[in-house]
């Protein structure tokens, strides 16, 4: 096996003959790209020798007529291996990204070439029109989507909202309205289970219908519950008070 550099993308472009397709030019750009948040590409060779590659032809990752694939992962990391499909049709390119650990989640994104790509540029650092834009997309819609899923996944605090440290979470979470709280329980486990702390709830209780003084023979989310229908029921003691679907925390 090898491992190719993050080469900055003047160079790489520069590197590539004029039998580079138009497609492929997306594939080094995306190669740019996750090296830049901290991926690598892994080279498998035939001979087994461990040779570093500094610039990869594309056409070296095409395993079908119409479709490319890359193996990538993080530096940190070395045993968590990603892959990039990439699939022609027609004047968009079709990537799909993901970590092969654990079935986690296939990233994808359509690309339409004619947008991004001047074929008539004379200088290669002209080749692609509105970079900005595609990098964005590449990154926020791909790569940085799946080295959050990595990192989290290994226990590593990372800038995304699952990555976050527990304390950090918590602090967010006392912050939100009953609303906010229970559609956040259902997207995922991890956030199901932090959005069922007791103290969570009676912060919330105290909030919407006051202090409680007698103990409560339940838990703060039951009897948030209980009142809560109560004071739809009568409209007596909370008025405005807008209807949310609380089962949804409590069965799921």
């Amino acid at each position: 096996m090898s491992i190719v550099s993050s080469p900055l993308l003047e160079d790489y472009l520069k590197s590539l003959d004029e039998t580079t397709t138009q497609h492929e030019y997306f594939l080094a750009l995306f190669v740019v790209l996750s090296s830049e948040c901290g991926f690598n590409v892994l080279e498998e060779t035939s001979t087994g020798n461990n040779k570093q590659l500094q610039f990869t032809p594309p056409s070296q990752w095409k395993i079908m007529e119409d479709t490319y694939e890359i193996k990538l992962f993080l530096k940190n990391l070395p045993n968590v291996i990603c892959k990039l499909l990439a699939i022609i049709s027609g004047d968009r390119l079709i990537l799909n990204f993901f970590s092969t650990v654990n079935e986690k989640n296939i990233y994808s994104a359509a690309v339409r070439i004619s947008k991004y790509m001047n074929p008539f540029a004379g200088y290669v650092g002209d080749r692609f029109m509105n970079l900005k834009e595609i990098s964005d997309r590449f990154k926020n819609e791909l790569i940085i989507r799946v080295r959050s899923d990595i990192l989290t996944e290994a226990g590593i605090t990372n800038p995304s909202l699952q990555g976050l440290p527990i304390e950090l979470l918590l602090k967010i979470l006392q912050m939100l309205d009953v609303h906010s709280l229970t559609k956040l329980s259902q997207c995922s486990h991890k956030f199901n289970m932090l959005c069922k702390e007791k103290w969570l709830w009676q912060r919330l209780y105290e909030n919407d219908f006051g202090k409680e003084k007698k103990n409560i023979p339940e838990t703060w989310f039951m009897f948030y519950r209980r009142k809560y229908i109560q004071s739809k029921t009568s409209a007596a003691n909370i008025r405005n008070l807008p209807y949310y679907d609380l089962s949804s925390i409590l069965f799921r």
